[in-house]
């Protein structure tokens, strides 16, 4: 590995840095960062909030008073864009402050960018060099580039499971399966997610509330609810409606099976109600709901149901990575995480990819991926 490759590899690391200070906050867009270098050291930083605010390259301008010195540098996680939305054209920035080089992480797979941003720069005489750590820039907006390019929202399954693949007892009583560690990991799986989805059951069982208390972060301390609830039993004093602004919380409803003055409520109070046709089995299409919510700029759900929830989404091949809480407990007879039967054989059983187990006190968590028709897909 040349000397070269290995300096921008260190300074596009430090990008990576900035990059995740806004994972979570930036739903529709990425989480992007940036960096400027300056005769081998970093003179400026920045990192994109929040949609509609200045992006990562802006910031990182920002923070030097946008007086960047004669043949500086630019790191930045993601290609600078190169069309107006509700903020100027990145690349045309750079440009402008005449960046004797740019390095970038990975791609845009946006239609919008999707190179245009690399060749603008190009053109203007700026060397540019692209795929520096393009897997840890990857895996950063592995939902971002998911929901892109399938118009669908990313989907994570969080469970917290005994050894013997149980999430509660016949009773059903689940607190608490995992540790205080695994509690606060379940909550930054939240932060950096778009919404939270949980099924009517949780709700009823449970009455959660739903949000980030336990991850400390000053920038957010809820996410969007999504229920799943064909005949609209959701509790009108539930905890999920009383500590959420109501605009988010979407309800899956059967209109054939709600109540009238449940919707009428629900409506009234700016509660989202999504309605779904049913298969021939009464069940939800819900992979149509997800389409739904992509279209609202939902780009990545965390999944917190149950495992009748769980089940559904399996069955339409709508899960694309899961995060199990093993933790060593024995109960026997109990609910199952996957609450149906997907196949009968071990040959057609859904097959987990990437796999990764760390330590969580005495918990262990078991991270994997589905494998997608997904061009944006790095194999072990």
């Amino acid at each position: 590995m040349s000397s070269k490759k290995n300096r921008d590899e260190i300074f596009m690391n430090e990008a990576l840095k900035e990059a995740w200070k806004g994972k979570g906050l930036t739903s529709p867009n990425p989480a992007v960062g940036a960096v400027i270098v300056h005769k081998n050291k970093i003179i400026g930083r920045g990192f994109h909030l929040k949609a509609g605010f200045p992006h990562a390259e802006i910031e990182a301008l920002k923070s030097i008073d946008f007086k960047a010195p004669e043949n500086s540098e630019m790191y930045v996680t993601l290609e600078p864009c190169s069309h107006w939305g509700k903020t100027p054209p990145c690349a045309e920035a750079l440009i402008k402050h005449k960046f004797k080089r740019v390095i970038i992480g990975i791609l845009d797979p946006n239609p919008l960018v999707n190179g245009r941003g690399k060749t603008m720069l190009e053109k203007a005489g700026i060397d540019v060099t692209s795929g520096i750590l393009e897997k840890k820039c990857f895996e950063i907006n592995e939902d971002f580039f998911f929901a892109i390019v399938n118009k669908l929202p990313y989907i994570t399954l969080k469970c917290a499971v005994t050894l013997d693949g149980k999430i509660a007892s016949v009773t059903g009583n689940a607190k608490w399966i995992s540790n205080d560690k695994s509690r606060v990991f379940a909550h930054y799986l939240r932060k950096i997610n778009a919404a939270v989805m949980v099924g009517i059951n949780t709700v009823l069982n449970d009455d959660p509330e739903l949000n980030i208390r336990l991850y400390k972060n000053n920038n957010k301390q809820c996410c969007k609810i999504i229920i799943v609830d064909p005949e609209l039993k959701t509790p009108e004093k539930c905890k999920i409606l009383k500590v959420n602004p109501p605009e988010n919380v979407f309800i899956f409803i059967d209109k054939k099976k709600a109540a009238k003055n449940k919707i009428n409520f629900f409506q009234k109070n700016k509660v989202n109600l999504i309605p779904l046709a049913v298969d021939k089995n009464g069940h939800f299409k819900l992979s149509q709901g997800l389409k739904k919510l992509y279209g609202m700029g939902i780009i990545s759900i965390l999944v917190e149901g149950g495992g009748t929830l769980a089940y559904h989404l399996f069955r339409e091949n709508s899960v694309n990575k899961i995060h199990y809480i093993f933790a060593p407990k024995i109960l026997g007879h109990g609910i199952q995480s996957v609450n149906g039967l997907l196949t009968e054989s071990i040959q057609h059983s859904i097959q987990i990819k990437n796999v990764s187990i760390k330590r969580s006190g005495c918990d262990l968590i078991y991270t994997g991926f589905i494998e997608k028709n997904n061009r944006f897909h790095f194999s072990c």
